[in-house]
């Protein structure tokens, strides 16, 4: 799995479980895998922080123009996602 390590600095630790795919709030949905796809509602100001991936796919300049963000994800499990978002 690539792509998931935490940013120098950051502290890996355990999300509240109502911020974990909570879509009142989310600013990301990530789709995940391909066959058995997965959905998942995430916050910016959680995942950028910790995942370099996350900080650079956010902040790209066309981003400016929305807040919201989709991103597809084909190439990574939904198994491992999990493990790497909580």
């Amino acid at each position: 799995m690539t792509g998931f390590k935490l940013k120098p600095g950051s502290q890996a630790g355990f999300l509240h479980p109502g911020l974990i795919n909570d879509l009142d709030y989310a600013d990301i949905i990530a789709t995940v895998g391909t066959g058995d796809i997965k959905l998942h509602c995430l916050h910016r100001l959680i995942v950028c922080p910790r995942s370099i991936y996350f900080y650079i796919n956010c902040n790209k300049p066309e981003d400016e123009v929305s807040v919201f963000k989709e991103m597809r994800l084909p190439d990574i499990e939904p198994f491992e996602f999990n493990i790497a978002i909580l």
